[in-house]
């Protein structure tokens, strides 16, 4: 398969692996109109192997809204490579911030192996950009 076809078969699948992650937040379970006349017992403690959910950043609800973790993942390659592994190879250098914005609005292939990254401007406003590649480069 020659190097063009590749990238356009690439470039298409990814197009369509964007579509995987919901545009808009699960919808809540619909709340009864009125509030019941007694209330339920409330749990004096909870079990042990309960969890308590962490809050999600507004950066990492953003990366979702931008469908980013159709690619990527945090800490581990996907398509892309994981975040942590882009901050480690950028942390220091200088003028990494603004390649990165860049990379991320235009698109482009190579730093990272032959499946290119699709642009994601104008989808992804240049200031949410600039927002994701901060928050990518502070990991560790």
């Amino acid at each position: 398969m020659n190097k063009k076809l590749f990238s356009l078969l690439t470039v298409l699948s990814m197009t369509a692996l964007t579509g995987c992650q919901p545009d808009t937040p699960a919808k809540q379970a619909e709340q009864p109109a009125a509030a019941p006349a007694v209330a339920a017992p409330v749990p004096v403690a909870a079990e042990p192997s309960a969890q308590v959910a962490a809050p999600v950043s507004k950066e990492l609800q953003l990366a979702q809204a931008s469908k980013c973790f159709a690619c990527h993942a945090i800490d581990k390659k996907l398509v892309g490579p994981g975040w942590k592994e882009v901050a480690t190879k950028y942390r220091g250098q200088k003028g990494a911030e603004a390649k990165l914005i860049d990379k991320v609005a235009k698109g482009g292939s190579g730093a990272w192996g032959a499946v290119p990254m699709p642009p994601n401007a104008p989808q992804v406003a240049q200031n949410d950009i600039k927002t994701l590649v901060r928050y990518i480069l502070g990991l560790k």
